[in-house]
């Protein structure tokens, strides 16, 4: 099973059907009288599907897809499975939703799972939650798989070094296994060993090591600071790796070396490459030392020039103009690559700033009006609209949710629809005061789109809705039927008490 993105299509990915709807025959499952709001017959039918081997996994993997807390129990119950799969997905299920409980069965997993790629899986998720302690750690480093020891030692000597885990390291360092003995050799680099440092360059510089492998190195280098690595990814950044790798490779060497902002400079001034070049300005924007760089690019006659404006006026500097003035700028070229940029900034000073990052509000507007109306299927621009509108969603500015609703309420279009997209991948429960007015919708997207949201946010509006859902039959999906019967749950309130009952039925 593969856990699902953060797209701000994130459900529509799994049930593109225009209505959703559930199929109860299968399950025998009927809205009877007694059973107000249908809430008996969803868990009924969730039941029975998580105990259905021919389904569960699709269950599970949607009900992942929503993102949401009260699902941490059945995670909890599918991380004890019979079945490694289930374990397998249950262990990134919960590092995602995270949480005392998501921990604990995280700790179980590591300790006493029969796989050993789970117990790394649950490693690493308690790392990346700062989870895991001094005696979990211990213990991990005395277990048999090569993998799981590595990670803990790594993590000893990151936080703490000593010789027991130098000692380990020593041991794997001497692994045939790149993906073993490299993360060991870094570690050790990181610990002083300076004689590891060409072992690494020879590893790293291979054109036999697999990209996936230096780029979990290079990943090591930026989390673990690593300033010794410093020549391990500058080589990177000059190498014929593949662009994803070498945009990896600059992340690493900003992260820990001194000179990083001229290497990165000048790899953009020297690339052809837009996307390339995209990729290196945020990078390098975010460095301290960046202003001069910034002014070279900003002045210069290259295709990312309107980016390096953008962020002088974004970070004020003196020759910087009005701020919504770069944004239109830099939107009006249209190019995906710099409409995801300024949209990733966005997100940000939106974070930092909240309703003052409202500048962005026009140009942004501006760019959804103008994707393809007339497209039958939503493409990537459209895709991108969506989550332009899911932004403002979130700002939740007068201006802003004027804007989107004069989208929604407009002719029925391409744009109509990627901007009810965005409103049911936004955060803000803003978004149900744009969906209760799309739950009527004669267009069957539209509407469905809306009783999404509106289930997402538990808001009773949707219940009716809903409720027509369970009392029909037909041909829908198992995506379709799990999505309704969860999110009828969500409005009676009974999710959190739901899932721990559904919980004996993950087998």
């Amino acid at each position: 099973m593969e856990s699902e993105g953060s797209e701000v299509e994130h459900l529509k990915a799994s049930h593109a059907a225009a209505v959703i709807c559930v199929v109860l025959s299968a399950a025998g499952v009927r809205v009877c009288a007694g059973d107000e709001g249908g809430s008996e017959s969803a868990i009924g039918w969730l039941r029975a599907a998580l105990g259905d081997p021919g389904r569960a996994d699709v269950v599970l993997v949607t009900l992942n897809a929503t993102g949401d807390e009260d699902l941490v129990p059945l995670f909890v119950a599918a991380s004890k499975s019979a079945d490694k799969r289930k374990r397998l997905f249950a262990a990134s299920a919960l590092g995602q939703l995270g949480g005392p409980a998501a921990f604990a069965a995280l700790r179980e997993q590591l300790l006493n799972d029969s796989v050993m790629a789970i117990r790394a899986e649950a490693l690493t998720h308690l790392l990346d939650n700062e989870a895991a302690d001094a005696d979990l750690l211990a213990a991990a480093i005395g277990m048999g798989d090569e993998r799981v020891r590595c990670i803990a030692a790594g993590a000893v000597v990151h936080k703490n070094p000593n010789a027991a885990a130098a000692e380990v390291l020593e041991r794997l360092s001497r692994s045939r296994e790149a993906s073993i003995s490299g993360p060991a050799r870094l570690s050790l680099l990181g610990m002083g060993r300076k004689e590891q440092l060409t072992a690494m360059g020879k590893m790293m510089g291979h054109a036999e090591t697999p990209n996936s492998v230096v780029r979990m190195l290079l990943l090591l280098i930026a989390r673990e600071k690593i300033a010794a690595a410093a020549p391990l990814a500058e080589s990177v950044i000059g190498s014929k790796r593949p662009l994803h790798i070498r945009v990896v490779a600059a992340r690493a060497a900003t992260a820990v070396a001194p000179e990083a902002s001229r290497i990165v400079f000048e790899s953009i001034r020297n690339s052809p490459n837009m996307i390339y070049r995209v990729s290196l300005l945020r990078i390098l924007a975010g460095r301290k030392d960046a202003g001069a760089y910034l002014a070279a690019i900003a002045k210069s006659k290259l295709p990312v020039g309107v980016l390096g404006r953008f962020e002088q006026a974004r970070l004020g500097q003196p020759d910087a103009v009005d701020l919504t003035t770069r944004v239109q700028e830099a939107m009006r070229l249209g190019h995906p690559v710099v409409v995801n940029y300024i949209l990733n900034r966005a997100i940000e000073d939106a974070e930092s700033l909240g309703a003052k990052a409202d500048f962005y509000t026009p140009a942004v507007l501006r760019y959804i009006a103008s994707v393809d109306a007339d497209a039958v299927r939503l493409g990537p621009q459209h895709r991108l609209a969506a989550r332009l509108a899911a932004w403002l969603v979130d700002l939740g500015t007068p201006r802003a949710m004027a804007g989107i609703r004069k989208i929604l309420t407009g002719r029925y279009s391409a744009v109509t629809r990627a901007a009810a997209a965005g409103v049911l991948g936004a955060k803000n429960k803003r978004a149900c005061q744009l969906a209760r007015g799309l739950l009527k919708s004669p267009y069957q997207e539209l509407a469905s789109d809306a009783a999404l949201t509106l289930g997402h946010f538990g808001d009773p509006a949707a219940e009716e809705y809903f409720r027509r859902i369970l009392s029909r039959e037909g041909g829908y999906s198992i995506n379709e039927m799990t999505v309704a019967s969860w999110y009828l749950l969500k409005i009676h309130k009974r999710s959190k008490t739901a899932a721990e009952e559904l919980a004996a039925s993950v087998k």
